[in-house]
């Protein structure tokens, strides 16, 4: 719970003393989120929410008791939340503006303040950019860097430095800092480290023309195609499932052509083929 750190008063006409601002404070360690809760019977102006470096983090009219404000990984050091309230004469034209008498136009018709703010700190929640589809074993020891962070997969705790198999992997992620436990992150992700098969139809070892038609075949969809490094692109190829068909140029003499496909995961096969142009 945040500490009660100090408030100034001021005496009203009806006789009332009325608490003009509340200062609450407390420090925060690295990797948390600062939750800040507050109830409040009486006119509550504005809530300011400072920062260890004493700047203005935030500054509201109002936080509900059902709807907390939370600073997420919070900068550690100490924060402060400071509550002010309304002066007699604001609340004196707030009254006039709701058209209540003149009688009735004192702060005695006004509930007095009756103030609770606690600040509690949690282990910031484990935000990891997994990609859905990685040729990366080692994918969580490159996204995993905290040793607070523990990572389970089918409720066992794994190693993130080890590799993952091929295949689709949902594992959680949580923060533990001392006894405390961020809220678990669910994570899905697909390792795939095999390259596409590629089969490649139509290429003849000699011919005449200037040009030959090909077909190439994958074993899954791929991203990208290149012919001596230069992309082709697939979306005005004819394409059918997995095949790519196109057709290539010849010089006279030899014509060597490599052939790279990349499938969507990142992995790439390729192959090189030679066709001789003759001329009579």
């Amino acid at each position: 719970m945040g500490a009660f750190i100090g408030s100034s008063a001021k005496m009203v006409k009806a006789g009332r003393i009325m608490l003009m601002r509340f200062g609450f404070c407390k420090t925060i360690a690295k990797d948390m989120d600062l939750t800040v809760n507050m109830t409040a019977l009486g006119a509550v102006k504005c809530i300011t929410v400072i920062d260890p470096n004493g700047d203005v983090y935030a500054e509201l009219p109002y936080i509900a008791p059902d709807a907390p404000y939370v600073v997420k990984n919070a900068d550690p050091g100490e924060w402060s939340v400071l509550v002010t309230n309304y002066t007699d004469e604001e609340l004196s034209s707030i009254a006039e503006a709701q058209g209540l008498s003149q009688e009735a136009n004192n702060v005695n018709q006004f509930h007095g303040v009756e103030l609770k703010i606690t600040m509690t700190e949690t282990p910031t929640p484990v935000l990891l950019n997994v990609p859905s589809l990685t040729n990366n074993q080692y994918i969580l020891n490159a996204l995993v860097g905290d040793s607070e962070v523990i990572i389970t997969e089918n409720g066992a705790v794994i190693n993130p430095a080890e590799p993952l198999a091929d295949g689709v992997h949902s594992f959680t992620a949580v923060r533990k800092i001392g006894d405390a436990f961020s809220t678990a992150e669910e994570y899905s992700i697909c390792v795939d480290t095999n390259a596409p098969t590629m089969v490649l139809e139509g290429v003849p070892t000699t011919t005449e023309r200037d040009r030959f038609v090909m077909t190439a075949k994958f074993s899954e969809d791929i991203s990208e195609m290149t012919v001596n490094g230069i992309p082709v692109e697939l979306g005005v190829c004819s394409m059918s499932g997995y095949e790519v068909t196109d057709f290539w140029l010849l010089d006279p003499g030899e014509n060597s052509f490599v052939i790279r496909a990349t499938d969507i995961a990142g992995n790439s096969t390729s192959q090189t083929i030679t066709v001789t142009r003759t001329t009579n």
